[in-house]
């Protein structure tokens, strides 16, 4: 037991990648050959924490996902390749290799009028991450990804030498509890309740059927905020989420633990889904389903929810050869709130690319609103921020295959600082308060989970 034990140590995981990197210099021609662009070499380790690895590395870029049913779990340091668009994405690779990214909820908003704090993530930024550790059910791989042009002695000794900097994961610093210090929303509840009136106006003069309308709250803690451990504590207490983080550079770190998938790609079968409508949970199961009954028979929730459900099967028919939508919607229960979802599937035309999906289907009018033009105009005359990648895309991109979640329930991390991201859908009967509430609800995890107070 001990033998093979030690076999899959990371110290001698790290040894036979280092020896198969050495190799891989004369592998170029015959790569070149097959039209290969890249080479994937993994190894079998022992079970590792993916998180806990990922905040001891001390490389620039990090990229975390996790998919929501648990079964795939990626944590990335440094880049083998950044592509800047999908559509630049090369998938004449391994089956295993993925691009992992996303987009700014709007991608053409003028540079001036960008946060500083989004300047690193660009408007779109994919990255095939140098190293990989990769936890599935049946096994936890090391890996190292390299181009074909790097497949030269010069380039192959200093990623060895990358390798060799990489560290075996180090326990969590148990500091004191985090405390909130303070927390300044933007807007305010004046500014908010200006906005939506805004926006209410535009819905019954006509112009608009509903808007999407966010706030960011941000939270200053009593010490520096590890956003590998924050998502940690998601992990425990979130479900049917997807978790990612997003780190280009030294500095802001995007977190977040989404239900929203935006589509799920494999060949030419696609599955997405409409959830809009909200409910918080219920203090008892009775309440509960209390809650869930009466979002069920809501006029104006179903009415919000049914544009979503319009979009997504109206984008996806210009797109496929057949769509097939859920009669119904059933409730999603997440740990703080409840939703409607329609489950939603297609099976793609010929040539369809995931530039063709995202660019048709984000924003859906769960985060965005109806008429889509109009609505984003709007979003960025009334909020008084830059949305930058919240309620963007964020997934990967692989050889056939792919996958997209709706970066909401998302916060940007910097040192001490949490900025939270919620919105919530504004339709004719919306008021400033209870939508106010809504996304008080929607963000209470972080800062449950951020102070410990959900323990």
């Amino acid at each position: 037991m001990s033998m093979v034990a030690d076999k899959y140590t990371f110290q001698a995981a790290v040894a036979q990648l280092a020896n198969r990197i050495k190799m891989a210099v004369g592998m170029r021609s015959q790569l070149e050959s097959k039209n290969r662009f890249a080479l994937r070499l993994e190894t079998q380790i022992n079970p590792v924490d993916p998180l806990l690895w990922l905040a001891s590395q001390n490389c620039d870029a990090h990229t975390y996902w996790r998919g929501r049913d648990g079964d795939f779990e990626m944590a990335g340091v440094g880049a083998a390749s950044v592509c800047n668009q999908i559509s630049e994405i090369n998938t004449n690779c391994n089956d295993d290799l993925r691009y992992f990214g996303g987009l700014r909820f709007d991608t053409q908003r003028p540079p001036e009028e960008q946060d500083a704090i989004w300047k690193p993530f660009a408007a779109s930024r994919f990255v095939l991450p140098r190293f990989e550790l990769i936890a599935e059910p049946d096994r936890h791989t090391l890996v190292c990804n390299l181009l074909v042009e790097e497949l030269t002695a010069e380039c192959l000794g200093h990623i060895n030498h990358e390798l060799s900097e990489l560290s075996a994961e180090h326990p969590w610093d148990e500091s004191a509890p985090l405390s909130q210090v303070s927390r300044v929303d933007n807007p305010d509840q004046q500014g908010w309740a200006s906005s939506i009136a805004n926006a209410l106006q535009s819905i019954k003069a006509g112009r608009l059927e509903k808007i999407v309308l966010a706030r960011r709250s941000d939270v200053e803690s009593s010490h520096n905020i590890n956003p590998w451990q924050l998502l940690a504590k998601l992990r425990e207490t979130t479900e049917a989420c997807t978790l990612f983080g997003i780190q280009p550079e030294p500095g802001a770190v995007f977190v977040g633990a989404t239900p929203e998938r935006l589509y799920a790609r494999h060949g030419d079968q696609i599955k997405s889904e409409a959830i809009a409508g909200t409910r918080p949970r219920g203090t008892d199961s009775k309440e509960d389903e209390r809650l869930a009954d009466e979002l069920t028979a809501s006029i104006k929730d179903n009415v919000e929810h049914q544009y979503v459900v319009k979009s997504i099967a109206g984008h996806l028919e210009a797109l496929s050869q057949s769509v097939t939508v859920a009669e119904r919607p059933h409730i999603l229960k997440l740990a703080r709130v409840q939703h409607l979802k329609t489950d939603i599937s297609a099976r793609l035309n010929d040539h369809v690319s995931d530039a063709d999906l995202v660019n048709t289907l984000h924003p859906t009018p769960a985060v965005g609103g109806v008429p889509d033009d109009l609505a984003r105009e709007e979003i960025a005359w009334l909020e008084p921020f830059d949305r930058g990648w919240y309620a963007g895309p964020v997934g990967w991109v692989g050889s056939g295959r792919s996958e997209f979640a709706v970066a909401i329930r998302s916060a940007l991390v910097a040192d001490n600082r949490l900025m939270l991201f919620g919105g919530a859908g504004i339709v004719n009967g919306s008021t400033a308060e209870y939508e106010w509430q809504e996304i008080e609800y929607k963000t209470s995890l972080f800062v449950s989970t951020l102070t410990d107070e959900n323990k």
